[in-house]
């Protein structure tokens, strides 16, 4: 019974020692990313993609989503279903590169930064992004295609 309460003890120690230490890096933390974001220049890193109706996938090796200004590039995998035949079945993909967008900043609820940007792929697909940055930097992508069923990618602003 000694031993069980001596451990409890070191615990409850060890907890109260440690604790505040794991609290003193998210303030620092969400000021860089309150800084990222509104210099316009930052990196989003996705690693899992939620497809509309089916399972989720984790993405490894994690892809990634560069804003430049009004700049966007990125490759993004697509598993989803097509409403029409693609022109391309070898290239299912989501690919921007060194896209100019008309790039649409607010600001949500709970210290969110929401982006949004439409943009025309080749053979006439119209691509609508909704990028949603929380405080502490967890990301959220929607993309919802006028030929695809939509897509939602999970990730990190990298720091």
């Amino acid at each position: 019974m000694k031993h069980v309460l001596k451990t409890y003890f070191l615990g409850v120690c060890f907890f109260a020692l440690f604790f505040p230490l794991a609290l003193k890096g998210q303030p620092e933390k969400k000021e860089q990313v309150r800084q990222l974001l509104e210099t316009g220049e930052f990196t989003v890193e996705f690693h899992k993609a939620l497809p509309l109706g089916k399972t989720a996938k984790n993405l490894f090796p994690t892809y990634e989503m560069q804003i430049i200004g009004t700049t966007v590039d990125t490759y993004l995998p697509y598993f989803g279903r097509h409403h029409h035949a693609p022109a391309d079945p070898s290239n299912l993909s989501i690919v921007l590169k060194d896209t100019e967008v008309d790039l649409v900043q607010e600001k949500g609820k709970k210290e969110k930064t929401i982006f949004r940007f439409s943009t025309k792929i080749p053979h006439n697909e119209l691509l609508d992004f909704t990028l949603t940055v929380e405080a502490g930097g967890m990301a959220q992508l929607s993309v919802t295609s006028s030929v695809r069923s939509a897509i939602t990618y999970l990730g990190q602003v990298k720091l």
